[in-house]
């Protein structure tokens, strides 16, 4: 397993950015700031609850309503936050076990222009707790509404020959123009596509 796996499968699969003419929220500046945002929280916070929480705390997250947390995670038990940079505005997700999951959202017009900034910081990630960076799935499907979803997922483990013990993901939801969910200014004027990064503990640390 070798991180050059992970840059080559997600940078071939990363749907394009908007155009020229986008604001900067949209920008070449806003895959860094999302890959800021997710490894400060999700990666080099979670799953420690003091850590995200000072995590949160040091980003002015503000604690999401139970019913709108339920909304996102379809149900599932978890808790959830908004918090604004000075580009974008995001959705923090912590899902309780058996999930064990920590996400950060974003609605977009048509993607983020690369996701290099995400493969970095997986990177920079599995070096510092040595962890190995599996092959990437990608799985793709259309969704009740019409939407269709990629999900690139890359295993993390320390020992090869046994099952991984993290996983992170980069989903993108793209709702073909029909998106009227929170964040649905990010989206006017394209198809408007949802990313997702998200960091999976499969097994306690």
């Amino acid at each position: 397993m070798k991180h050059a796996i992970m840059g080559a499968a997600v940078a071939a699969c990363v749907i394009a950015g908007s155009s020229a003419a986008s604001e900067i929220s949209q920008g070449p500046g806003a895959a860094e700031d999302m890959a800021w945002v997710y490894g400060t929280i999700c990666l080099g916070a979670f799953p420690a609850q003091p850590a995200v929480q000072a995590a949160l705390a040091g980003l002015h997250a503000t604690p999401m309503a139970d019913t709108d947390t339920k909304s996102v995670l379809d149900g599932d038990p978890g808790r959830g936050w908004r918090l604004s940079t000075k580009l974008a505005d995001y959705i923090v997700t912590i899902e309780d076990p058996p999930y064990n999951t920590c996400a950060v959202r974003r609605m977009t017009r048509q993607g983020l222009p690369t996701a290099l900034p995400y493969i970095a910081s997986l990177q920079n990630y599995a070096r510092a707790k040595s962890l190995l960076m599996g092959q990437v799935a990608s799985l793709e499907e259309t969704l009740s509404d019409g939407a269709d979803r990629q999900v690139l997922a890359t295993p993390l483990g320390s020992d090869p020959a046994k099952q991984p013990t993290q996983s992170s993901m980069y989903v993108s939801t793209d709702y073909h123009g029909r998106y009227t969910g929170w964040g649905a200014l990010d989206a006017d004027g394209g198809d408007g596509v949802e990313i997702k990064m998200a960091h999976q503990i499969t097994v306690a640390p």
